[in-house]
Parts: C-alpha cells; structure tokens; sequence
C-alpha cells in the first residue's frame, strides 16, 4: 500500500533523478508491538501483537507511514535497510482519514546514511 503512496502521490525531482540504490536506502521497515483494546471491553487490554510496516525517510528527519501500520502501537522501531540498524521510533503526527502518520526517530547519525525522498515541485499528470 505505501508504495502506491509513493508512486502515485509522490513525484521524484525530475533534474536529480535518484538512482533505483539510493531510492532504497529511504525506504525503512517499521517494527511495531501494540495492544488494541477490545471494542466490547473498552478498559481492558488484550495480549500484545507484534507486526511490521514500511514506510520512508522525509525532510526533517522525519519517516512517513500508514497510520494503520502505526495505530495502537506501544513500542516502535525503525529498521534501515543499509546497513542493518534498528533504531526506537515514536509517533509524531497522526492522521486517520487520510492514513498517514509521521514518525520521529531517536537515533543520532541514521539520518547521515538515509537521505529523504525528493519531491517535485508540481503533481504529476494524472494518467488515464
């Protein structure tokens, strides 16, 4: 799902178009552990599950996600694919509507290795 995000709300700059190598080294794997309560039982906990989701390096050093893959999460990490680091994560922004949230990272040095996704400056045409 992110990566239609990515192709189809996402332009990359057409003057430095990135290599298909460096576009990876945006994209990241979120570790997440949650406990969603029961809908019956609004008070209580249930057992934590864990799960994974992607997501990719934005200006700011921020990340940006689904918001289903970061909802309800307790604990949170982000994982980078070169080299392999994991490193805690929280949420910064969350927006259910249009299901996309941002994510801090607290890891000194990882936004040195990760660059962020360029933008276009306009949308793309849309394709019929």
């Amino acid at each position: 799902m992110l990566i239609q995000v990515i192709t189809t709300a996402i332009a990359l700059q057409a003057s430095k178009e990135p290599t298909p190598d460096s576009r990876r080294e945006s994209v990241v794997r979120t570790h997440l552990t949650r406990k969603t309560p029961p809908v019956s039982k609004p008070w209580t906990t249930s057992e934590a599950n864990r799960s994974t989701g992607t997501g990719f390096i934005i200006d700011g050093e921020r990340t940006l996600t689904n918001g289903h893959v970061a909802a309800d999460a307790t604990d949170m990490l982000i994982e980078s694919n070169q080299p392999p680091r994991r490193v805690p994560a929280e949420v910064e922004q969350m927006t259910h509507g249009i299901d996309l949230a941002i994510l801090t990272v607290d890891g000194p040095g990882f936004f040195e290795l990760h660059p962020p996704v360029r933008c276009a400056q306009e949308l793309p045409q849309q394709q019929g």
